[in-house]
């Protein structure tokens, strides 16, 4: 039981760390072509896939609203949807069980 409680702890303070930094425009551990090579299967734009894996959140979503002629909310959205992508990758990798 003990275990169980630790373990969970651990993944969901790692889990935090990450939205946070994510949240502030860091940029996450890895390399950034493949981060960037991720968000291109995921759908972004070449430029857009650029400018989020090196962290710089606010670019990317300018770069989508003039790529696809979309509000702020939209693009907002879009650029979380993204996020979740590359934070998905990244947790895969630190637990090493997420498809």
């Amino acid at each position: 039981m003990n275990l169980v409680v630790i373990i969970v702890a651990a993944l969901s303070s790692s889990l935090a760390l990450i939205a946070y930094r994510l949240r502030q425009n860091r940029t996450l551990p890895g390399d950034v072509p493949l981060r960037t090579s991720r968000l291109l299967q995921a759908g972004a734009s070449p430029r857009v896939a650029d400018l989020l894996a090196r962290g710089d959140r606010i670019s990317a979503i300018k770069a989508y609203r003039q790529e696809h002629q979309v509000g702020l909310r939209e693009g907002k959205e879009e650029i979380e949807r993204l996020e979740r992508v590359l934070l998905r990758n990244v947790l895969s990798k630190l637990i090493g069980w997420l498809p």
